[in-house]
């Protein structure tokens, strides 16, 4: 998968779709059609929402990058508030410009945030998640790579295009740590709402 904006919210049975819109004040959104994952990735405006066993997913590019600010945004701090007990995953790739962010909130509290692009790191805060330490055991470029990128580049970009690449691989490290497998997504099918 080369594009996702995703927002997981986890331990959720309880909770209905529109009971989650009305509490994230959504309520003003009309169900327009119901869509696959993958269509409501390219919905520019508006939300998509979604279940998926004891997930809640909200697709939306404008709301998921406001968890890779320094500061929680509104939609954020109302997630939160509204599962307090969950764990709460914002996930982009966009692999075309190298573009990966994910934003991890346990028990209310954030505790890692990273996002970047073109070899640019936007933010990192927090302490590495084990998926973060296990795809650093990899090996990320060959050593035919490495030999080709460090005769072309400084050292400092050679550095940046590693960390690039491990953000995108922890960002799908992540996505199947929620979901298991690529293949739950082709049967997901969600509310667009604008």
């Amino acid at each position: 998968m080369d594009k996702f904006y995703l927002i997981i919210i986890t331990h959720a049975l309880n909770m209905s779709i529109a009971n989650v819109k009305a509490k994230l004040g959504l309520d003003s959104l009309k169900p327009i059609a119901e869509v696959s994952f993958y269509n409501a990735q390219s919905i520019d405006k508006g939300v998509c929402i979604g279940k998926y066993d004891d997930k809640i997913l909200v697709v939306s590019q404008d709301r998921v990058f406001g968890f890779y600010e320094k500061e929680a945004s509104l939609f954020e701090k109302q997630i939160t508030s509204l599962f307090p007990d969950s764990e709460i995953a914002a996930l982009t790739l966009y692999d075309t410009v190298d573009l990966y962010g994910y934003s991890i909130i346990r028990g209310g509290k954030r505790v890692r945030i990273k996002s970047g692009a073109d070899s640019e790191v936007y933010i990192d805060i927090g302490n590495k998640l084990k998926e973060e330490d296990d795809v650093l055991k990899e090996v990320i470029f060959s050593p035919d790579e490495m030999k080709e990128m460090q005769q072309k580049y400084s050292s400092k970009e050679v550095e940046r295009f590693v960390e690039n690449e491990v953000g995108v691989r922890v960002t799908h490290a992540l996505l199947l740590k929620y979901f298991d497998n690529y293949e739950v997504f082709d049967k997901m099918q969600l509310t667009e709402y604008q």
